[in-house]
């Protein structure tokens, strides 16, 4: 990660806040983070709690659907170009922890909606010959 560098957090520190300026990447190398959801009047509510390495292979086919479009690639980005090109945006550490079931994990978390929002990707039908590849970054 020649751009890396860690930075630790004591725990409970606050990462951002929603509607926040998003001008970092963040891994996950030890301990938990928790997503949460502010609620007027209530206590923050936890969504989801992620560990070390959870979303490795989740984001790397959003930075390679990213990549994909800044260069010009379309609305339309075929399933097995992503699944090919994510890893890439690994190191040697993060890819040897991938297993054999990364895609399928990671294709459920980039396009699961939430709060009424769609996922990250949205898978789309499978195309008939020669027509559009099946998945788009939304």
């Amino acid at each position: 990660m020649g751009f890396a560098h860690e930075v630790p957090f004591p725990q409970g520190t606050r990462l951002f806040e929603e509607g926040g300026r998003a001008d970092r990447f963040w891994i996950i190398r030890t301990g938990t983070v928790q997503l949460d959801m502010r609620v007027p009047g209530r206590r923050a509510a936890v969504i989801e709690t992620l560990r070390h390495n959870e979303l490795v292979g989740s984001l790397t086919l959003t930075h390679a659907a990213m990549d994909a479009r800044r260069l010009g690639a379309g609305l339309h980005l075929p399933l097995d170009w992503l699944a090919d090109a994510a890893p890439d945006y690994l190191d040697d550490d993060e890819y040897h922890t991938l297993d054999g079931n990364w895609l399928t994990q990671a294709l459920a978390y980039v396009t699961t909606p939430c709060n009424g929002i769609s996922g990250i990707l949205t898978l789309s039908p499978p195309a008939p010959p020669n027509g559009p590849p099946r998945t788009r970054p939304s």
